[in-house]
């Protein structure tokens, strides 16, 4: 009985398992930089990558521009609530904040005027930003975690385990 039970609770559990949802976001070739002439004089574009929980708060992070990448691990994420569960984006805003003045930010407000994506260091003559072109999300599959495939072979295991028969350890003898 108490296998049955442990093999139930184990099922309830493992439905509940989702993974997280990762977004990938290309932007296009930069093409002004600010006190440098165009075209692209980097030879960059704003990329990088955002990871929503269940509940599409961001939780991960990773972009990079203009020579700088900002993750979770070395900045702080300034991401707008309109996010949440918009497939893909209509409008974003994101904002990461590095050490030594390192920002970047990517903006769509829905219209082609308020896009921007830029990368660099406040103060820095080469601070990149591409304005008026937005670039693309797209939605990177992910599989399920492997939690039911993990339940399955604990099940198995209980249902497999022999039971240890106690040993019959027969008649002693008192020792003379």
């Amino acid at each position: 009985m108490k296998t049955l039970l442990v093999a139930a609770l184990l099922l309830i559990s493992a439905g509940v398992s989702k993974a997280d949802t990762i977004w990938e976001y290309e932007g296009n070739s930069v093409r002004g930089m600010e006190n440098v002439p165009a075209p692209n004089p980097c030879n960059c574009a704003l990329d990088g990558s955002l990871t929503l929980d269940d509940a599409g708060n961001a939780i991960a992070w990773n972009f990079s521009g203009a020579g700088f990448e900002l993750t979770q691990a070395n900045s702080i994420a300034h991401i707008s609530s309109h996010i949440i569960n918009l497939t893909p984006f209509y409008t974003w805003r994101i904002v990461l904040e590095g050490a030594n003045n390192v920002v970047i930010g990517s903006y769509f407000d829905g219209s082609t005027f308020e896009a921007t994506d830029s990368a660099g260091q406040l103060g820095n003559p080469m601070y990149m930003y591409e304005q008026g072109n937005h670039g693309t999300w797209e939605l990177v599959t992910t599989p399920e975690p492997g939690t039911l495939l993990l339940v399955g072979v604990g099940l198995a295991g209980l249902l497999l385990k022999k039971r240890k028969k106690p040993v019959d350890l027969g008649q002693w003898e008192p020792l003379a």
